[in-house]
């Protein structure tokens, strides 16, 4: 009588190992290959924007972008949830669409959106180990660089600017000044300003508003502080153009000398950039103060607070998730619903992008 040998188990799978080399084929494909791809369209749009006179910044903020996008990678695993994956799919496709019609149309604009939805897709289906809200915040620093389309961008800058403008002369006028308000040129009776020498430059509106999406990204902000902070930039922008047109005439009227004139320009144009970063950054710390989570509370006897949590701190956790109820009851259905999640999680297969193992 014959015996047949059972058949050897197969090899246990390494999932430690795989994601590495899935990682890898998902930096090139997504990240490397594109960006080569990409590379005529984005030297052209880094040429126009170097030579704006909005959107000077942008080469640092995109530094800023993928260095931290590099940094989170180095630190990440690729996504284990199929929706993300999907998700970073779809976004690359219409990636793929864009970057045919930035090519056809010879548009540098579409290839800057492009662009961003490239480092989307790739930073969603790359950076697993965080939320995809977080995972997405290297592009909304990116979008904070492209311009705005029909002349929209301009028409914000101008209106900053005559805000500014009237701001200084209501407050020449509260302190009898004689002045006169000619277009966008304000003078007294030694000295003359115009908005444009002080609204140019690359302390402008958009850069200020670029600033406060570093602070709240660094930060760790929630959106609901970051938006809020975001939506009062315009305010301090103008209060400090208004000091600084002020500045500009008090210099050029007390001030003789051309070498002292211009250097004591500078420290007023300095002096204000300075003191509207700071307005910004009281205004962020104040705000992420106030609205800081209220803790301690037990998530299943206060769901308004829960919910008030979830709206202040979205997309960082509400710290309250986190405790175990003290009801007995309570904590056996805690326990049952972490158990079945837990255990849903662990059905996802280690992130791999290619199927290559039968």
């Amino acid at each position: 009588m014959s015996s047949i040998s059972p058949q050897a188990p197969p090899l246990p799978i390494d999932l430690d190992e795989r994601p590495k080399v899935s990682d890898i084929q998902w930096d090139l494909l997504v990240g490397v290959v594109p960006l080569l791809a990409l590379l005529p369209l984005l030297l052209e749009v880094w040429s126009h924007l170097t030579t704006s006179q909005l959107y000077q910044y942008a080469p640092l903020i995109w530094i800023i972008a993928l260095a931290m996008g590099g940094w989170q990678a180095w630190k990440s695993t690729g996504t284990r949830d199929p929706i993300r994956r999907r998700t970073a799919v779809g976004i690359f496709a219409v990636a793929t669409f864009a970057y045919a019609a930035s090519a056809f149309l010879g548009s540098w604009w579409l290839g800057l959106v492009t662009f961003i939805l490239v480092y989307t897709a790739w930073s969603i289906g790359r950076l697993g180990d965080v939320h995809w809200a977080n995972a997405s915040a290297g592009s909304l620093l990116l979008l904070s660089t492209l311009p705005l389309p029909f002349g929209w961008d301009q028409f914000l800058h101008s209106t900053v600017a005559d805000w500014a403008t009237w701001s200084s002369v209501s407050a020449l006028d509260a302190v009898s000044i004689p002045n006169l308000r000619n277009g966008s040129r304000v003078s007294i009776p030694s000295a003359s300003v115009t908005s444009s020498e002080i609204c140019g430059g690359i302390d402008n509106l958009f850069a200020f508003a670029a600033v406060t999406l570093v602070l709240a990204v660094f930060r760790s902000a929630s959106c609901f502080v970051g938006f809020t902070t975001l939506a009062l930039v315009p305010l301090w922008v103008v209060v400090g153009y208004a000091a600084r047109l002020l500045g500009y005439l008090w210099v050029r009227a007390n001030v003789g000398g051309s070498d002292a004139l211009d250097w004591n320009l500078s420290l007023v144009h300095l002096g204000t950039a300075i003191l509207i970063a700071a307005l910004i950054f009281v205004t962020f710390s104040l705000f992420r103060s106030l609205f800081e989570p209220i803790r301690g509370i037990d998530v299943e006897l206060d769901p308004v607070v829960s919910s008030l949590n979830r709206a202040v701190c979205w997309p960082q956790p509400d710290p309250n998730e986190d405790l175990v109820p003290s009801d007995p009851d309570e904590l056996s259905s805690y326990l049952r619903v972490k158990a079945e999640y837990d255990e849903k999680l662990a059905q996802y297969l280690t992130h791999s992008w290619t199927r290559d193992v039968a």
